[in-house]
């Protein structure tokens, strides 16, 4: 699988350069149907008082279950340092997400209930909500981000552009780096699942539960991702045509199904959950295949020997920090974080061993 590209240099020298050329123009494409964005406009056009955010580009690379084979993503992006904090109430200016332990309860209770797990991906959730602008708030312009303006040259060879002028982007629709994007997003997705009479508890705003045919229905909802247990098929079916309905989606049931870094196996008789796949990709990032994994004693040893060696050593300057990072893919800190965000989310056996 190629590297995921961190610019669009790298994409220049990439050797499937055409395939990412092609998938930006896919998505310029697909943003168009949904009127993301306005025509390009003289950036003199824009009203005194418009915000003018920087376009970025995000690439992804995702495998597949075929071998060899991947999946390349684009996704434009805004640079939103630039936008006032404030405006926004807080309960509505993010799009709730459940914590660990949340999921894990959930799941613990699906399983005494002898429940089925069924996930729903909403594919692009921002880029497919509307912005709800405040009376008081400025409209938000971005810039013209790399291959758009020969996209809309190929799609709108009539359109008359000035020479020399640089053009702007309205912003019709939400995107990653806006700072109301998660609200809208969140508030139309509580919307369409009001109407099939379901609503967010009390105490959680990203748990939703509902009562269906006699039995408990619970919906966990990290931003476009949800995880519905239910007795019954038909509710599942019910509730992503309804999303269909307003978004694209993606799905996923059987006896095995991801969410997020999590992988449930589900049976008549119990449901586990693990992050094995995520682990391995954790392990395999800072240790490559078929090398020694070092090992080292938890607790850290006592006896002076080790004393001594500690003593010895000299702290790493920035150079030398800079090549260990890129020696063992990381540094410290991210390092460390994942593996306790992995001990805190699926493997407390590690507790002694972090702490």
């Amino acid at each position: 699988m190629p590297p995921t590209p961190k610019s669009w240099g790298d994409i220049i020298h990439s050797d499937v350069k055409d395939l990412w050329y092609k998938a930006v123009y896919e998505r310029y494409d697909k943003n168009h149907q949904v009127g993301h964005l306005s025509v390009p406009i003289p950036e003199t056009d824009a009203p005194p008082d418009a915000i003018v955010l920087r376009a970025v580009s995000a690439f992804k690379i995702k495998k597949t279950s075929q071998p060899n084979i991947f999946d390349i993503y684009f996704r434009m992006c805004a640079d939103g340092s630039k936008q006032i904090k404030g405006l926004v109430h807080f309960n509505e200016s993010h799009s709730p997400t459940p914590a660990i332990w949340t999921i894990l309860t959930c799941t613990c209770v699906a399983a005494a209930l002898s429940l089925t797990a069924y996930t729903i991906d909403i594919d692009n959730a921002f880029q497919n909500t509307p912005r709800y602008p405040a009376k008081d708030m400025q409209p938000i312009f971005i810039t013209c981000p790399p291959l758009y303006l020969p996209w809309f040259k190929s799609r709108f060879p009539h359109f008359v552009f000035t020479p020399n002028t640089k053009y702007i982007l309205q912003c019709f629709m939400n995107m990653q780096g806006l700072r109301t994007a998660g609200r809208d997003f969140h508030k139309l997705l509580k919307a369409v699942l009001a109407e099939m009479k379901i609503y967010p508890t009390s105490v959680d705003n990203d748990i939703f539960v509902f009562i269906y045919k006699d039995s408990l229905v619970i919906l966990a909802i990290s931003t476009d991702d949800i995880l519905i247990y239910t007795k019954h098929k038909d509710f599942y079916h019910q509730v992503k045509d309804k999303l269909h309905s307003a978004f694209g989606v993606t799905s996923q049931n059987g006896s095995i199904i991801y969410y997020l870094n999590y992988r449930i196996i589900q049976s008549h008789s119990a449901i586990s959950i693990d992050q094995t796949q995520f682990i391995l990709d954790i392990v395999h990032k800072c240790i490559p295949k078929n090398s020694k994994c070092p090992r080292i004693d938890t607790p850290l040893r006592t006896d002076r020997q080790f004393d001594s060696e500690i003593l010895h050593c000299l702290p790493a300057s920035a150079s030398d920090l800079k090549e260990l990072s890129i020696q063992y893919k990381g540094d410290y800190r991210t390092i460390f974080g994942q593996i306790c965000h992995i001990m805190k989310a699926s493997r407390p056996d590690l507790s002694n061993a972090v702490n």
